[in-house]
């Protein structure tokens, strides 16, 4: 999602999540959330909200920070963002942290 004003691209990130979340695309929303917003705090309240609909969505969010997906899978190739790379560190705080709604056989 993109705002075109006066030539200029305003990419939405934050709303985009919300919008993926929405429409259940938990691997999408936690991406934005992760890599591209950088807001671990964002990505955990998702994981809080969606729980209920998703019982796997702390797994999905432990996998975004080990392997996380590339922006072309979300269209945003062409904005100039850093490739997001593992963060071993909060996959592991996020699996110490909510190991009881993480299933590990997956």
């Amino acid at each position: 999602m993109v705002i075109r004003s006066l030539g200029y691209e305003i990419p939405l990130y934050q709303e985009l999540a919300i919008l993926y979340g929405r429409q259940r695309e938990c691997d999408k929303a936690l991406m934005l959330y992760c890599h591209v917003l950088a807001d671990r705090a964002k990505a955990e309240e998702f994981c809080d909200k969606y729980y209920e609909i998703d019982n796997q969505v702390y797994y999905k969010l432990l996998r975004m920070y080990q392997c996380p997906m590339s922006l072309e899978a979300l269209r945003l190739d062409k904005f100039k963002l850093e490739e997001p790379k593992p963060d071993m560190g909060a996959a592991i705080d996020i699996l110490v942290r909510h190991y009881k709604h993480i299933d590990v056989k997956e």
